[in-house]
């Protein structure tokens, strides 16, 4: 760690302390023939714990679903082992001398789930209609900030033709930049801008309907959606078109909807999947037993998402208010029980940037401007009299009283038991703390994302995993019409200042510059950030290697092998 007299944060020393790249299970002694999985031969079983929003490369938005996605698409590039972006459906590329062209050289070999080549028009149109407004595509901005015109296009201020993507021919995809970006190479692993088979796309009805069924799949990656039963489970079938089909040991693999973590850890001692993500009291339960546990920090974020646009919380104070009312440290030891961290600064360690954690880059200026003590920048426990400091002030400003923020405020979440616990501490710290109600309203996932999306909520709870290894994937978020600002949060100079950081090429700058956004997120308070996620779990004896899990690549199971 840099400058040895200082107090190294506590979430960087957690950091430490945990192996951060996961590797096969090791062996210690346990029972014989504990967990030993799933049945079935060259098959795996495991679960996410939602149904899908939308499994359209166009719509989907959460990571659960990008999980799923990883097995079915693949785009020009792909994360290594290493964390670093490698060779997938582009073989080779050029960059120019100024960083602004890339020129793909795409597989030959690469085909279609019903047998068509994969072609970069496939790329390109799957681009213009992601940028295309009628989509309503969330991570709309992924292309149009990467891509030079992507913007003016996504504005109808000019054509596709005059957008930095040209088709050179069948195999060759020449891709303009808006700015210099040293990570464009992990943004092109990125579920949204993997290619659509725009011939099959247009049969099967398009937008409404593609991906939404087995039927309106079309894929270029390692399997195909051979079933889905709705809020109950999907089976995929190793895609033998494939361009890496060799590399690819399982025939099937089956991912059931488990929403209760409950639910999933006797699944896994039942041998029904053979893999869980575990909470604090099954860590114990497996350390107790002698089965191995792993651990690694992950690039994730969980937040109380406000919504700056409500009556009574576009009032800076109140958000304060509640912010300081709750003990992070508390959050993560009574709830989370696992190896997360209480959240200091907004991006995560694990994000680096210039060569350096940024978290720990930021804290040493953000402590010499004044914002953060002994390496802390967010109190992690509770700070009472501070809470109903800021209360007195934004009830005075609102004209209002408690009894009129008990009858309004509300909090979603979702409808797992985790979530509802989560959602219970805050109602009860704020009910204790500032002598206020708040409402706590379980959601399934579909629902609560459709009320955010629209801004029809008060509170909710809400996380974010980085989509590549730079700030960026963090700050874009709050840009003033965002697609994923849910928190309606808008300032001219947290605008500037990312639009500064995407085409400056000095990285330097470009961290002062989201170090200037930590302290504007401090002084606004769009979001409440409670804790970095540390992902603590398991594996059955069936499952022998050939996967990844790390915080850029987890759940990386496509080239699993199995016993």
């Amino acid at each position: 760690m840099k400058n040895a007299k200082r107090i190294v944060s506590f979430a960087m020393a957690v950091m430490m302390a945990l192996t951060i790249c996961a590797v096969a299970p090791a062996t210690v002694a346990r029972a014989e023939g504990q967990y030993p999985g799933s049945a079935g031969e060259n098959s795996l079983a495991l679960y996410v714990t939602m149904e899908p929003t939308s499994l359209s490369t166009l719509e989907a938005t959460y990571g659960e679903e990008f999980k799923l996605l990883g097995c079915l698409d693949v785009g020009l590039t792909q994360i290594g082992e290493d964390d670093q972006p490698v060779p997938a459906g582009a073989e080779s590329w050029e960059i120019s001398d100024d960083a602004l062209t890339y020129t793909f050289h795409l597989r030959e070999d690469a085909l279609w789930s019903n047998g068509d080549p994969v072609v970069a028009s496939d790329y390109a149109f799957a681009w213009k209609t992601l940028m295309t407004p009628d989509t309503g595509a969330e991570y709309a901005y992924f292309g149009y900030q990467l891509i030079a015109g992507g913007q003016d296009f996504y504005d109808g201020k000019i054509d596709w033709e005059d957008v930095g993507v040209k088709v050179i021919d069948d195999y060759t995809l020449e891709v303009t930049l808006a700015a210099p970006t040293p990570y464009a190479l992990s943004m092109f692993c990125f579920r949204s801008l993997d290619p659509i088979n725009e011939k099959f796309f247009n049969e099967i009805g398009g937008v409404e309907n593609y991906n939404m069924d087995p039927e309106y799949f079309c894929s270029n990656g390692p399997y195909t959606l051979e079933s889905w039963t709705h809020d109950s489970e999907l089976v995929m079938k190793k895609n033998e078109k494939f361009f890496d089909a060799d590399k690819v040991s399982l025939e099937t693999i089956t991912w059931k909807i488990l929403t209760q973590s409950d639910t999933k850890f006797n699944s896994f001692k039942a041998g029904d999947i053979d893999v869980i993500d575990l909470t604090g009291d099954q860590i114990t339960e497996l350390d107790a037993e002698g089965y191995p546990v792993n651990a690694y920090l992950a690039a994730r974020d969980y937040w109380i998402l406000f919504n700056n646009e409500d009556k009574y919380l576009s009032n800076v104070n109140l958000r304060k208010a509640i912010d300081a009312c709750y003990s992070r440290t508390d959050f993560v030891n009574a709830i989370i029980k696992d190896s997360s961290v209480p959240a200091n600064t907004f991006c995560p360690p694990a994000i680096l940037a210039n060569g350096a954690s940024f978290a720990e880059t930021a804290l040493a200026k953000l402590e010499e401007n004044g914002y953060a003590k002994d390496g802390i920048l967010r109190n992690p426990v509770a700070d009472p009299d501070k809470a109903n400091e800021y209360l007195e002030k934004a009830l005075e400003e609102l004209g209002c009283t408690k009894e009129d923020l008990s009858a309004h405020l509300d909090i979603h979440c979702g409808d797992s038991d985790q979530a509802q616990m989560q959602a219970a501490f805050i109602q009860e710290a704020v009910r204790t703390v500032l002598g206020v109600e708040i409402t706590v309203t379980p959601m399934q996932t579909k629902a609560q994302s459709a009320e955010r999306t629209n801004g029809n909520y008060v509170m909710d709870l809400a996380g974010w995993g980085a989509d590549y290894n730079d700030p960026m994937t963090f700050f874009d978020l709050w840009v003033t019409g965002a697609g994923n600002n849910s928190a309606k949060f808008s300032s001219e100079e947290y605008d500037a200042l990312i639009k500064d950081a995407l085409t400056n090429t000095d990285e330097a700058a470009r961290v002062d510059d989201f170090i200037r956004c930590e302290e504007i997120l401090m002084d606004e308070m769009p979001i409440s950030i409670i804790y970095v996620k540390a992902n603590a779990y398991a594996v059955s004896e069936k499952l022998t290697g050939g996967y990844t899990y790390t915080a850029w690549n987890s759940y990386n199971f496509k080239y699993a092998t199995v016993k």
